[in-house]
Formats: C-alpha cells, sequence, structure tokens
C-alpha cells in the first residue's frame, strides 16, 4: 500500500479577529477534504510601525520580532482551538513564522510546502471612494498581490464584522466566485 502525501491548506494569519474566523473555517474545510493546516505569519516590520511586535523580557531587554510572532502565533493558534466546532485539523497542525514581504512570503511558502490552496483573512480598504472602493472591498494590498500572482486556488472568507456575517470569496486565477 503506498502513502499518500497530503497537500496542506496554507492558513495565512495576521492576528485580527477575521483571520480567527478564517482559521475556524480552515480547520472545518481542512477535516472535511481530509488535509492538514500550515498555519503561516509573515512578520513585516516597516519604518513607520518599527516594533510593533516588540515585547520586553523580565529584565527588559526587547525581544527579536520572530521570536514575539512566534509567541504570538501559538497563542492565536489556541484561542482559535478554544472555539466551538473546531476542526480536528487544528490538534496536530505546523505553523512558521517568517520575514519579508507577506504577498510575497505566502507565495514561497506555499510553494515550498506544495499547498493545495491559500486561505487568507482579509479586511476592507479604507479611503478609497466609488467605483474603486466597491471594486476592492475587502480586499488589502496582500491579497491583491496573491490575486494577480497565486496559481492556486485562494480563499477569502471575511468573517463576522459589527455582528453581520459576510462572504467567503473563492479566487482562481483573478477570478471571483461568492460562496
Amino acid at each position: 500500500m503506498t502513502s499518500v502525501s497530503l497537500k496542506p491548506i496554507l492558513v495565512a494569519v495576521d492576528f485580527s479577529d477575521v483571520c480567527k474566523q478564517s482559521l475556524h473555517y480552515a480547520s472545518q474545510l481542512a477535516d472535511r477534504l481530509g488535509e492538514q493546516l500550515l498555519i503561516l505569519h509573515v512578520v513585516h516590520e516597516t519604518a513607520q510601525q518599527s516594533g510593533y511586535y516588540r515585547r520586553r523580557d523580565m529584565s527588559g531587554q526587547a525581544l527579536p520580532l520572530d521570536y514575539v510572532a512566534e509567541r504570538l502565533l501559538d497563542d492565536f493558534v489556541e484561542e482559535v482551538r478554544s472555539m466551538n466546532d473546531v476542526g480536528n485539523s487544528l490538534e496536530e497542525v505546523e505553523t512558521r513564522v517568517v520575514t519579508g514581504i507577506p504577498g510575497h512570503r505566502i507565495l514561497e511558502i506555499a510553494k515550498l510546502y506544495d499547498a493545495s490552496m491559500i486561505l487568507l483573512g482579509s479586511v476592507d480598504r479604507v479611503g478609497e471612494t466609488g467605483a474603486t472602493r466597491r471594486l476592492w472591498t475587502g480586499v488589502g494590498s496582500t491579497s491583491r498581490y496573491l490575486l494577480r500572482h497565486c496559481k492556486i486556488p485562494l480563499l477569502t472568507p471575511e468573517g463576522e464584522v459589527g455582528g453581520e456575517q459576510r462572504r467567503l470569496t473563492a479566487w482562481q486565477t483573478g477570478v471571483a466566485t461568492h460562496l
């Protein structure tokens, strides 16, 4: 009997409430499809947000960004595990923290792990009006990059925001299907 190597579902998270809903959904989807989860956080330190993740240890020393991000990711996964109806796929999950530009790194990790799909939590863009806002509602810069360059299915569950359930959008090479 040959063993089947499963392609993981890559779930890119930024620790937001919308991403909690995305990870919750991903765990249920992975269970239904019989796939594993790979949970990824990309540390993107900009000049404007320098030290955004920094915490201090007991001696007052600043902790490295990747160390803090790994702790935050572990806590994030534990919080989602405590939600109702979470899938069994969260029991044995692989997590990764990498640094760089989120869209680029997400695609690199997806290729490295031969992911079957990418599930990405997204939030509304702020400051856009008219047709541009209607066209790109729910799609931030990382999502835009992935829409242009991703060769595998991309899901953007938008979660519940302000008490309102929002739709799930599946993208395949830039074409949207609302589920």
